[in-house]
């Protein structure tokens, strides 16, 4: 492990993100921590995230109050969107962000995002963001994941420079934050709105409460979505699975 501007490296760690809650007291705010391998990495809704060595980037940033205006609720946005930019630099065809903040290429996925708070007795201590981005995975890598996923290498064909995705998503990440805290989350926002390229379209989401089939009709600003069923009612949806529905 070497610091090196604000980045630490590890070879091998159980995931990032835990790492950065379990070290939260003692990592600097705005600290990236970079790992080679993950052996129980973790996405949305305690998934596992496949994390073979040497491959991929896998990536977790801390945040420590304060905060300077920028609300750590809009993190997930900003770290997908990060991750959408970072992945359109290569010339990847057919990106867009999945709600609530997966990246894909066509149908299958290429990034994902996982955002966690550390509580210490009732006051936010940190805010941990987790970035996933599969670059040079081989199909039967691939073929491991329990989702259709691929690999941003596999679409150009050539293998990509792991430093190279960190500073760009990096560079991404922390000019949203700052504009976030200059100017608000409105242009952020709409940006990410932009890279979803799901209003409008017909899908499905699956709830913890309950399930919803209908067309989207826009995104709330605290990041739900907001969805007209079958029978014409808006409903308004913060958590679950989408599935767009090709007619």
């Amino acid at each position: 492990m070497h610091p090196d501007d604000g980045i630490i490296y590890l070879a091998e760690v159980d995931s990032t993100n835990s790492y950065c809650m379990r070290e939260a007291a003692s990592l600097a705010s705005g600290t990236f921590v970079v790992a080679d391998s993950q052996t129980a990495g973790r996405g949305r809704l305690g998934r596992a995230w496949h994390s073979p060595p040497g491959c991929n980037l896998y990536v977790s940033i801390i945040l420590k109050p304060p905060f300077q205006r920028l609300d750590p609720a809009v993190l997930p946005q900003i770290a997908s969107l990060a991750a959408y930019n970072t992945v359109q630099d290569y010339g990847v065809q057919g990106v867009w962000i999945k709600w609530p903040n997966d990246v894909y290429a066509g149908d299958r996925k290429l990034a994902g995002v996982l955002t966690e708070s550390r509580i210490v007795a009732g006051a936010v201590e940190a805010v941990v963001t987790g970035i996933g981005i599969n670059l040079n995975m081989s199909p039967a890598e691939l073929a491991v994941i329990d989702k259709p996923a691929t690999a941003v290498g596999a679409h150009l064909d050539r293998d990509i420079d792991r430093d190279d995705c960190l500073q760009r998503l990096a560079g991404y990440f922390n000019a949203a934050c700052a504009t976030c805290q200059s100017h608000g989350f409105e242009q952020i926002y709409a940006e990410w709105c932009d890279a979803s390229g799901l209003v409008g379209r017909r899908v499905s989401i699956n709830g913890a409460m309950a399930s919803v089939t209908g067309i989207v009709r826009e995104f709330a600003i605290d990041g739900s979505i907001v969805i007209v069923d079958e029978t014409g009612v808006p409903q308004t949806v913060r958590s679950g699975d989408l599935t767009l529905i090709l007619l």
